[in-house]
């Protein structure tokens, strides 16, 4: 089940890949069934959010909005038969917030019980969506954030279970490309040099292990450089020689297996923004300290 699952997130990105040299017909969405490809509603509050409880399998888009001051991390998983909710839940805890070898064995019980199918981080006032495609059976939605925000607290978790009617939902089309990959130094981004605000991005992880792509707003004139240089002060507990960050909430895309993909519609403000991951690596050294950083301008 777990390699249908990655092989059905898969397909989205030869379907995308097709849509930016074959735009799809303006009619197509009627041709399939208007009402029921339209967006799937997730509506985070202060305490906990809200998702339907099934949807049809297929390509689907997820709308998150969110009223909460610190925004939501919405993430999509699913479990490989017979791996416990609660369990998997609190090794997600440890992997995203514990210490050492503890922290690194969780992260790799994650990687073997699950497959992580991306999602979106959405900031009041600015909806933001990710499409994948979902096959018959069970996942569920998290919020990550009440991981990050208090790593021993209860975890929103929803169930939501795709049915054995098949929608054919065109997906977004992609205007852009973030590219997770595999480099000699670690893993890298490839992205473009501006954004448009509105572009449906399609974010790829060629990177052969758990990434993620956060974005945060920065400074004008901040480089990658500043960056990295920036975490590797904070991660060996010195000052860091400037701050380029504007604002504490994120946005992007939170983990997602390799090789998979989805797209993502962030709803950006125009400004400079990184493009940057803030997973640790097997040593406990943040990506981002060691170059997993790029910096583009929306417009």
């Amino acid at each position: 089940m777990r390699t249908a699952v990655r092989a059905s997130a898969a397909l989205l990105l030869a379907i995308a890949a097709s849509a930016f040299v074959a735009p799809a017909a303006p009619a197509v969405a009627a041709a399939h069934g208007e009402a029921q490809c339209q967006p799937i509603d997730v509506v985070d509050g202060t305490d906990t959010f809200t998702s339907p409880s099934s949807v049809a399998s297929g390509v689907r888009t997820f709308q998150v909005t969110t009223t909460d001051p610190s925004g939501i991390v919405l993430g999509l998983f699913r479990l490989n038969h017979g791996v416990d909710l609660d369990d998997f839940v609190g090794l997600l805890q440890v992997a995203f917030a514990g210490q050492g070898e503890e922290r690194v064995e969780a992260g790799n019980a994650v990687d073997q019980q699950s497959t992580l199918l991306g999602g979106i981080a959405a900031i009041p006032g600015r909806p933001a969506t990710f499409t994948q495609t979902l096959l018959p059976g069970t996942y569920y939605l998290i919020n990550y954030r009440d991981i990050l925000s208090n790593p021993n607290g209860a975890v929103a978790v929803r169930p939501l279970t795709a049915t054995n009617q098949w929608q054919a939902c065109p997906p977004p089309l992609p205007r852009a490309t973030f590219e997770i990959i595999d480099t000699p130094a670690g893993p890298r981004f490839r992205a473009p040099a501006t954004l448009s605000q509105t572009s449906p991005v399609l974010v790829v992880n060629f990177s052969g292990q758990i990434q993620e792509a956060v974005l945060r707003p920065v400074s004008p004139g901040v480089t990658a450089t500043d960056i990295q240089l920036f975490f590797q002060a904070v991660d060996n507990g010195q000052p860091p020689p400037s701050i380029p960050f504007v604002g504490l909430l994120p946005q992007g895309m939170p983990v997602i297996d390799s090789p998979l993909a989805t797209i993502i519609q962030p709803n950006l403000a125009p400004g400079r923004y990184a493009l940057l991951s803030f997973l640790l690596d097997d040593e406990g050294v943040r990506y981002a300290a060691s170059g997993t950083v790029v910096v583009f301008d929306v417009v």
